[in-house]
């Protein structure tokens, strides 16, 4: 999942604004896409109504192999692809979307 870590996990993240404020993103959802060279697809679900779901399916990386020297801007780049999608979901239904943790406290490490 693109916007959970478990919290005191010392994983690296990625620094990304998301609604308003930064906020820190895990590196593995992005970056085992970009080794593996699999298409990575971010797909969100909203309830419109008890029995009537709108399901939003975005492909935000092909699959193509990405030098090691531009590992980190596609990082980036893959990261705020998916921040954009997540946001957007956020901002039309801004009831569907729950932090399961403190989600803008520093608690990733910088990717360096």
């Amino acid at each position: 999942m693109g916007d959970r870590l478990t919290p005191g996990a010392k994983e690296r993240g990625l620094r990304q604004p998301f609604l308003g404020r930064e906020a820190a993103f895990p590196l593995g959802p992005f970056l085992l896409p970009l080794l593996l060279q699999v298409p990575l697809y971010s797909i969100f679900v909203a309830c419109l109504s008890p029995k009537r779901y709108k399901v939003m399916v975005r492909r935000i990386y092909n699959g193509e192999p990405v030098a090691r020297s531009g590992r980190n801007n596609a990082l980036q780049d893959l990261c705020s692809s998916f921040v954009a999608h997540q946001e957007d979901v956020c901002l039309n239904w801004p009831h569907q979307w729950y932090n399961f943790y403190p989600f803008w406290q520093e608690q990733l490490h910088e990717n360096t």
